[in-house]
């Protein structure tokens, strides 16, 4: 559980089975990530889009509402950063691989297998890929 309220809660088991296939594509030259404001952020949206689409089906059977809208990016937290928030849609963070030891959610451990839903804005610190699942 993370101290401003923020709760980690385990994936759904379908879509835990699907996180080393997007780890695999995310570390490969395919994701092609660019720099965007200190975030490295994946370009390849349709790529993505196709690596997760599994993932994403099961995230948002189990997760969010079932009439919204879901939109997903990758980013490849390096250094300690502010998780972007779009305030028109609900967030979940979900760590797919962690490079270093540790991923950190403002001072708490999240660890691959978990996400957390965002309601503000989190620092993040580690060396790790992650998905962002917006849904509205």
């Amino acid at each position: 559980m993370f101290s401003n309220g923020l709760k980690s809660k385990p994936l759904p088991s379908q879509a835990v089975a699907e996180l080393q296939g997007i780890a695999d594509w995310l570390q490969s030259e395919k994701a092609e990530f660019h720099l965007d404001k200190n975030i490295n952020i994946c370009n390849n949206k349709d790529g993505l889009a196709k690596a997760t689409s599994k993932f994403t089906t099961w995230f948002t059977t189990k997760v969010t509402p079932a009439s919204s809208e879901n939109r997903v990016t990758a980013i490849h937290f390096c250094e300690p950063t502010i998780v972007p928030l779009d305030q028109d849609w609900a967030e979940y963070l979900i760590p797919v691989h962690a490079v270093g030891d540790t991923i950190m959610v403002d001072d708490q451990q999240l660890n691959p297998g978990y996400y957390c839903h965002l309601e503000e804005n989190v620092r993040v610190c580690g060396d790790f890929f992650a998905v962002l699942l917006l849904s509205r």
